[in-house]
Order: C-alpha cells, then sequence, then structure tokens
C-alpha cells in the first residue's frame, strides 16, 4: 500500500515537472521573439529617423543654397542697376558741359550765316575746322551713335559744297543740305539730353533743284 502511494506521488511529480517544462518552454519561446520583434521595430525607426533627418538636412541646404543664388543674384542686378545709372549721370552731365562747343560750332551752317558770307568757301572751311577740332577732343567720346551719325552727314555735305566751284548753279542746294544736316545734329544732341524742343524743327522748304540734277 505504501509502495502503491509512492508510485503514484512520483508519477504526479513527474508530470508535474514536465508539464512546468512544457510551460517554461512555451513562455520562453514568444519571449524571444518579441524581444527580436522589440530591437527590429527599435532598429527600422532608428534608420527611419535618420533617413528623415537627412532628407530634412538636404532639404535645408538647397533651400538655403537657392535663396542664398537668388540673393546674390538680385545683389548684382542692382549693383549694375547702380552702377548704370551713375555711369548715365555723369554721361549727361559731361554731355550738359560738353555739347554747347558743337553748338557753338555748327552756328556757322545757319542759312543767315551762310548767306551772308562774303567767301562761302573760306567760310566753311574755318567752320569744319572748328567742327573737328571739338570732335578730336572730349565730344568724341561722348557724342551718341545717332548725334555722330549726323555730324558725319554734315561734314559730308560741307565737303562737297568747298568742291563745287563759287560760281555753282549747286551752290544753293548745298547750302540747304547743310542747312538741313545741321538741324538734324542738333536734334540728336538734343536727343541726348532729354530735351523735346527742338527751335529747327520746323523744315525750310528746299529749292525745286535737286543736286546733280536739273532745274524743275
Amino acid at each position: 500500500m505504501t509502495a502503491g502511494r509512492r508510485s503514484s506521488a512520483c508519477a504526479d511529480v513527474s508530470v508535474q515537472a514536465a508539464f512546468g517544462l512544457r510551460r517554461q518552454r512555451a513562455f520562453s519561446v514568444p519571449r524571444g521573439r518579441l524581444y527580436s520583434e522589440l530591437l527590429s521595430s527599435a532598429l527600422a525607426a532608428a534608420v527611419i529617423a535618420a533617413i528623415v533627418s537627412v532628407v530634412v538636412a538636404a532639404g535645408s541646404v538647397a533651400v538655403t543654397v537657392v535663396t542664398t543664388r537668388a540673393t546674390l543674384r538680385r545683389d548684382r542686378e542692382r549693383q549694375k542697376a547702380e552702377f548704370q545709372r551713375t555711369m548715365t549721370a555723369r554721361l549727361y552731365d559731361r554731355r550738359v558741359a560738353i555739347y554747347p562747343g558743337l553748338f557753338a560750332a555748327t552756328d556757322a551752317f545757319r542759312n543767315s550765316r551762310l548767306n551772308t558770307a562774303t567767301d562761302l568757301h573760306r567760310h566753311l572751311a574755318d567752320a569744319i575746322v572748328e567742327v573737328d577740332r571739338w570732335l578730336a577732343t572730349e565730344g568724341g567720346l561722348i557724342l551718341s551713335m545717332r548725334a555722330y551719325a549726323q555730324l558725319l552727314e554734315l561734314r559730308l555735305a560741307v565737303r562737297r559744297c568747298l568742291c563745287e566751284p563759287a560760281d555753282s548753279d549747286q551752290l544753293e542746294q548745298f547750302k540747304h543740305e547743310i542747312w538741313d544736316r545741321k538741324g538734324k545734329l542738333r536734334a540728336a544732341m538734343r536727343a541726348d539730353l532729354g530735351l523735346l524742343f527742338d527751335e529747327d524743327s520746323q523744315a525750310q522748304p528746299a529749292p525745286a533743284q535737286s543736286v546733280g540734277g536739273a532745274t524743275q
């Protein structure tokens, strides 16, 4: 009877031991997996955070570069505009100071001066020398392209008239051309100075006879 109880007790102990081992194994496996999952989640979160940090930093750098370039471009444009305004103002001041000299030199090409000249060829030769002297100084540097082109046309008209004999029947036409070129030169110079008025804007009727042509 005692041996049977002992055997039964041993059997119970063995069953309990086996059940405890199975229970320990049953709880030990999920804990390991849970740890692995937690570790993997933490690692993934760290990686994601690092990637986000890199993206944010790269975005900040890109925005900074773009903003800096835009700022530098605006600064360059502003400095260029200021430089142009400064140079334009200086050029305007020099033209205001220098242009009156050419106005005075071309006064010899007024109709009244041309018609009252005792020796027209001598008068034109002296006048064109004064114009060339003005052009050889600072005036030639600050004269606009439009005004310079008109000055060349005036010189050419004077040269053509100087090539004509004193008794040529073409002198009146040449004098009118000289007067007309003088007016266009002065108009270009006034445009350089921003002046909207021009007392020479009233055109004088041209003679019926053309240069090199027959009388109509």
